[in-house]
């Protein structure tokens, strides 16, 4: 028996959701306490948070995902009358040549951003 997995927009959503939490629990704790190193270990999260991603799409199961949805749903409707909620496969349909490029961007922003607010994320608090 397999086991689900979360894949396709709900993958791209979930990553950026998770890592604009981690960012803001962050930011909260280290507002909170004074202690700026909370920030740098959410920055270490975020770095962790974008080493699976790109792990789990290593074999492009998240891109194949991805265009599928976008076959789905631009079949249903026009790339003009998809909702809000839709707005990652609104993103990626523009140019559906471009998802692979598109997803490894996202990995690699997220990446950079964690290392920055890792390695210098307490000296926010310094000043």
């Amino acid at each position: 028996m397999t086991t689900p997995r979360i894949g396709g927009p709900a993958a791209v959503v979930l990553f950026l959701g998770a890592s604009c939490a981690v960012l803001f629990i962050g930011l909260t704790v280290s507002q909170g306490t004074g202690d700026w190193t909370w920030l740098s270990r959410a920055g270490s999260l975020l770095v962790v948070l974008g080493i699976v991603f790109a792990y789990f799409n290593i074999d492009g199961f998240i891109e194949r995902s991805i265009r599928g949805a976008v076959r789905r749903l631009t079949a249903k409707k026009t790339r003009d009358n998809l909702d809000a909620s839709h707005w990652v496969v609104a993103w990626l349909a523009e140019d559906p040549a471009e998802i692979p490029r598109r997803v490894k961007t996202l990995e690699v922003v997220v990446i950079a951003l964690g290392t920055l607010i890792w390695g210098f994320g307490d000296l926010l608090g310094a000043g």
